[in-house]
Formats: C-alpha cells, structure tokens, sequence
C-alpha cells in the first residue's frame, strides 16, 4: 500500500489472531462503553476474518500452482504475489517478485510487481536495495521522451522509497531520491519543479523539534508543545477561503475521531484575514481541536514555519520531533493512520 499517491500533471500463516485480537471475546450487544469501542470492536472483527480468508486463499494458490495451466501462471504467481502483500509476509513477496520479473519482464504489469517489491523492501528495512534496483529499471530512461508513458509508476515509487528514508529521518537518502528522480525524469523537469523542491526545502524540518507557537489561541490560552508530549500531532495551517483545505475538513473529522482517544491531536493555524471570518464559520460547524488566529500569510506563525501556500501540514511524532513537512493534501491520513495503527500498515 502506498503511503501516499501523488499525480504527477501529465498531457500458510497461523490464524491465531483471531483470537489474538484487542478482543479476545466479544462483548454483549449492550456492553460498549463508548462508540469508539464499539467501531474498534468491529473494525478488528473484519481485519480478522479478512485475514484469515486471505490466508485460505494463500494457501489454495500455492496448491494450485502446482497443476496450473501455462496460460494460467503468470495470473496465479501475481494474485500469489498480492496475497503476501495483504498477509505481510514480505519476504516471501520478495521472492515470489524475484520469480515473476525474471519471468515475466515483458508482462504489463511488471511495473506494478516492481513497485508491489519496492514496498516489500522498504517495508523489510532495505531502501538501499530498493534505490538500486529502481536506478537499474531506469537506467534508460535520462532524457529519453520514449519513457513518458512510464513515468507515473517511476515517480510514484521513487517517492515511496523516499519517504522510507523519511521514515528513518534520514533526509540524505531522501534527498538523493529527489536528485535521482529529477536526473531520470529530467524530461519533465518544467512538471516536476514544483513538486520536489518543496520536499526538498522540507528537509530542513525533518527531525527537529516544532518551534514555539506564536500568540493564543480562541480560548486565550498558549499553546505549549510540553502539553503534547507522548502525543502524535498534526500541526495544520489552513483558512475558510482556502478550498482544498475545506475540502480536507471531513477527513481530517474522521481521523480525529478515529484516533484522539488513542494520542493523536490537532492544532490548527488560521490564516483566515480577519478573525470574525473564523469565529462565523466554527459558529457553523463545530472543530473539535484547537485554533489559532494567524491573519494572512504575514501572520507570525505562518513566517516562522516558512509556509507560502496551504494547506501546509507539519506531523510531530510522539517523541517530539517533526517527521513530516511538506505532506501532499491526499497523503496526510494515510499517512497518520500507518502512524496511529503501525501493525495494520
């Protein structure tokens, strides 16, 4: 699974878990003390029985491999290779990738088993190996117009190992991911511009702590980051008249409901201009996390994160250090929920 997808602008495992759960034994139908316990409930409830059918299926196609049609291997090694995927058993993926690349080069979706290894290797700890190989598939594609229908899936999976680097807080792998995918794709270099260079100016963020916040906020408190500690926070700059952040306002409903019980808060910085213009639009709907009046984009807080545009969101993990700081509109609640649930990731 990617963590996030970004659109580049172009013309036999055990099954013990399911009894291993967070509920060993269900409750009764009127024995939840929350919602929230209830949704978890029934979330683990269905994660489980997923898995187990997914571990049946596994195992029928391992049987079944054996008495395949030829016509039929290349479709059972692939739905083979998506299974270990959705049952983790990432080095078994890396094997069965191995098998269907050497293949099966020419099938069409040779780059999709590439990027399905990529995450594989990223997920076993080996971005140095995932950057090798993705060099290696790429080899030809500097300055070569040919490769434009390939792009995506090349930008895409250069990203995801960037972002494991990101996961490491090694921002000089990341860096070279940027530099190699601005190198191989320098084809559409007008394209890529404004999508790596704020990754790139983002770097200076990675692995340090969150300054202190500017003013107070609509309850006249400071915000104070020692209030925070232990604590997953998404620190989000936005305005009413900003639409993509208005459009990101029922996600972001969604994962603070799903996660606050568990460490996870937001703070919200407006850059609305003026204050009466925030105070009418949470008269109209309610956000149950912190504000923070800014004014425009000269707003204190908003010249010392160096934001230009919104939204702008910056991640601080629980050890109090930011991990994330130039996250893409589509990529911050998946990325927040690998963070929040890392064992369903």
């Amino acid at each position: 699974m990617n963590t996030y997808t970004r659109q580049l602008v172009l013309a036999g495992m055990s099954v013990c878990i399911l009894s291993c759960g967070a509920w060993a034994q269900a409750p009764a139908a009127g024995e939840f003390t929350t919602f929230s316990d209830l949704q978890r409930y029934f979330t683990q409830k269905q994660q489980d029985a997923r898995l187990a059918i997914e571990t049946e299926r596994f195992a029928a196609l391992k049987a079944y491999l054996l008495k395949a049609k030829p016509e039929e291997l290349e479709n059972v090694h692939l739905s083979m290779i998506q299974s270990t995927i959705v049952l983790e058993r990432f080095d078994e993926t890396l094997s069965l990738t191995e098998s269907f690349l050497s293949g099966y080069h020419q099938s069409p979706m040779s780059w999709d088993v590439r990027g399905m290894r990529t995450n594989a290797l990223i997920k076993t700890g080996r971005l140095d190996q995932a950057r090798k190989e993705w060099e290696s598939a790429t080899v030809n594609f500097e300055n070569d117009e040919t490769q434009r229908d390939f792009a995506q899936p090349v930008f895409e999976t250069a990203m995801e190992i960037a972002d494991g680097f990101l996961d490491k807080l090694d921002t000089r792998g990341a860096r070279e991911m940027y530099d190699l995918l601005s190198k191989k794709l320098s084809f559409l270099g007008p394209q890529l511009k404004p999508i790596l260079d704020p990754q790139r100016e983002a770097l200076e963020w990675i692995g340090k702590s969150p300054l202190a916040i500017e003013g107070k906020d609509l309850d006249g408190k400071p915000v104070d980051w020692a209030d925070y500690q232990g604590k997953v926070v998404l620190l989000d700059f936005w305005a009413t008249w900003c639409g993509p952040c208005m459009a990101m306002l029922p996600e972001l409903l969604s994962i603070h409901r799903e996660f606050n019980e568990g460490g996870f808060e937001i703070i919200a910085i407006n850059l609305d201009y003026d204050q009466a213009s925030l105070k009418s639009f949470l008269a109209k709907q309610s956000l149950p996390w912190r504000q923070v009046f800014d004014g425009d984009a000269n707003g204190a807080n908003a010249r010392k994160f160096g934001v230009a545009s919104i939204p702008r969101m910056f991640i601080i993990n629980r050890e109090g250090k930011i991990i994330r700081a130039a996250m893409p509109g589509e990529g911050y609640a998946l990325f927040i929920r690998r963070l929040m649930n890392p064992a369903k990731s």
